[in-house]
């Protein structure tokens, strides 16, 4: 166990392995169970969990994914977020280095242009686009799945491009969080 997951089961008195695998599990139930929004959901919960438990549950998700800082009294806290790490974003340059399949995924990500934030679907100043490197590719995937929890994706038309990110967007999420729970010796099935 690292030095953060003591820490974390220490302060909290959880253990978020357990439930990280149960979602990751869910997230890769084949087709009859469940469609591409629903694994991604599942993906999303399960790396949610892990992001919790790697910077602390007192962070909120935008802070985990890109950095906060907290001030409580004269304590000051601060966190990089996940984009913000050398260590995630190798692994990222690495996928994006040694697998082709991962590239082609990426290179179609690249190709959806800007993804709006429909909650400002006119403001395209608010949009987000994958530009080859890992902080964008976090903002973009943060951003469809933005889109879909808060209703703005409707999974059930899967002919439209909606539905196409949504499939994208999990693909290229997990097996990068593989490669995270692999570093960490979190084994997965």
């Amino acid at each position: 166990m690292t030095d953060n997951e003591n820490w974390t089961k220490i302060i909290f008195g959880r253990d978020y392995t357990d439930f990280i695998k149960t979602w990751l599990h869910r997230s890769k139930r084949q087709r009859k169970y469940v469609d591409e929004a629903d694994r991604f959901i599942c993906l999303w919960i399960a790396f949610n969990a892990w992001l919790k438990q790697h910077y602390g549950e007192e962070w909120k998700d935008t802070e985990l994914l890109f950095g906060g800082i907290r001030k409580k009294g004269n304590d000051t806290k601060k966190t990089d977020g996940l984009a913000g790490s050398t260590e995630f974003n190798t692994i990222f340059d690495e996928l994006q280095s040694n697998d082709k399949r991962y590239n082609i995924l990426l290179d179609q990500l690249k190709n959806e242009g800007k993804i709006c934030d429909m909650r400002y679907p006119d403001d395209d100043s608010k949009a987000e686009q994958f530009l080859g490197d890992f902080k964008t590719f976090i903002k973009v995937v943060y951003q469809i799945r933005c889109n879909l929890f808060h209703g703005r994706k409707n999974p059930d038309d899967k002919d439209t491009p909606d539905y196409r990110l949504i499939i994208l967007a999990y693909k290229l999420l997990l097996p990068f969080f593989e490669e995270i729970l692999k570093s960490i010796h979190i084994e997965v099935e």
